[in-house]
């Protein structure tokens, strides 16, 4: 099946192309971005969790990867296409469609309490990273399930 699919890729490759995009695309928007979005400390909040998943997920989380079935070029592709838009979309939103003001206490609680959520997820995200790095032993490709 994976012949229809293209030529196969590493899988470090196959994250970098298609996650990437998520970092790259709101970059690119940045000099075509509303200055009032670039100085709102609710923008650059936003921007940077999203930014922060991204850069971790785009580069580093690639190059620790043990192991790993190749890819299709083809499943990587259509990730990449995912990735590029919802680059897009958010990027847009938070560099040139709103300004996310801290104006009022629920604003500001709104956010703390937002950043305090994404600062949980990604505490596990990296965790969970870690363990399932682990169940692979050098040489390996296939998939792991943790047990315990």
């Amino acid at each position: 099946f994976a012949r229809w699919l293209g030529p196969v890729v590493p899988a470090w490759f196959a994250w970098m192309f298609q996650e990437s995009w998520s970092v790259l695309v709101p970059l690119a928007l940045l000099p075509f971005s509303n200055p009032a979005c670039l100085v709102s400390p609710g923008n650059l909040a936003l921007g940077g969790m999203f930014l922060t998943h991204y850069t971790y997920r785009s580069f580093v989380y690639p190059l620790r990867i043990r192991g790993g079935k190749p890819m299709p070029l083809g499943i990587s592709s259509l990730a990449a296409l995912f990735c590029f838009f919802n680059g897009y979309l958010q990027g847009r939103l938070w560099t040139a469609l709103h300004v996310f003001s801290l104006d009022t206490a629920a604003d500001r609680a709104f956010l703390a309490c937002g950043g305090a959520i994404w600062l949980f997820g990604w505490c596990v995200n990296l965790h969970s990273d870690s363990i399932l790095r682990s169940l692979r032993r050098p040489g390996e490709t296939g998939y792991k399930i943790p047990r315990g």
